[in-house]
């Protein structure tokens, strides 16, 4: 997510996975792995937005 400075979309997301992963993504598991964090507190969602919810969380990754 540190590519995304003011946040990332769903669409910004799926495309830096598949890039890092090197190989296509279902909606679905990006849609899952995105709810988890979000579940977890790792992110907020603001809108279409999703963004580290603190600062740290920043930094550490």
């Amino acid at each position: 997510m540190g590519l995304c400075k003011n946040g990332c979309r769903w669409s910004d997301v799926k495309r830096m996975l598949e890039a890092k992963e090197g190989y296509r993504i279902d909606d679905k598991k990006v849609t899952e792995l995105l709810q988890n964090l979000v579940d977890s507190s790792f992110l907020v969602k603001d809108g279409d937005i999703y963004k580290p919810s603190d600062p740290l969380i920043t930094r550490a990754f």
